[in-house]
């Protein structure tokens, strides 16, 4: 009887996430898709410098999909506002690439225009191209599931909306560059670098959350 109890509570488990999973396809999407860095560091050797170069495409990815968002409302002034989100996110984001080419690639690459030569960048893409891949379909569910499929650009605001992505990136990369600075120090052992992704993925389950509470 005992076992009987056991299996029945196991199952139940198993429903209730599975149900969870059903609710929140998106987290669960966002989640799958750091899977692939992680996996990159336990099966591919992937040191802290790839896992540094992924981090910082989704960022642009997020970049990418928030400019969508905006052109979505179709007024001059979410316009205009993705036009000024384009600049400057997009200076953000190179100052950000600069600082992770300078500081953690293995060569402390420096340069001095404000992107790295493409010689380096197509080097770096097609060695994270899977993860890479994931980010931007794990964002694309999201903005299909969420932001049309539940109708959140009904209640988008544009101005919230051209700033929404600065903070999740900054608190994202903040964290990280400074748990990598870290893991550098340590030598960047594997475990540390598992812990770096595991911190990702619950700052990512937390900003979810937080972006979509009102619509889920």
């Amino acid at each position: 009887m005992k076992k009987v109890s056991t299996f029945h509570g196991e199952d139940s488990l198993f429903q209730s996430l599975y149900a969870k999973a059903l609710e929140f396809p998106t987290a669960v999407a966002l989640i799958a898709a750091n899977l692939v860095p992680l996996f990159g560091v336990l099966f591919l050797d992937w040191s802290l410098f790839p896992i540094l170069f992924i981090f910082w495409l989704e960022s642009v990815v997020i970049g990418c999909f928030n400019c969508l968002k905006l052109l979505f409302k179709c007024t001059f002034k979410s316009f205009s506002l993705m036009l000024f989100f384009v600049v400057h996110y997009g200076f953000f984001t190179a100052i950000h690439l600069k600082a992770i080419f300078e500081l953690f690639s293995p060569d402390r690459v420096a340069y001095l225009s404000l992107l790295p030569p493409a010689a380096l960048m197509t080097q770096q893409i097609i060695l994270v191209w899977p993860a890479f891949l994931v980010f931007v379909l794990s964002h694309g569910i999201s903005f299909v599931y969420n932001f049309i499929g539940k109708q959140e650009f009904l209640r988008m605001d544009p101005e919230m909306q051209m700033i929404a992505p600065y903070k999740r990136v900054a608190i994202m990369q903040v964290t990280i560059i400074g748990g990598a600075w870290v893991i550098q120090f340590l030598g960047a052992p594997v475990l540390a670098l598992v812990l770096l992704i595991s911190l990702k993925i619950a700052i990512d389950a937390g900003a979810h959350r937080s972006e979509h509470l009102g619509f889920i």
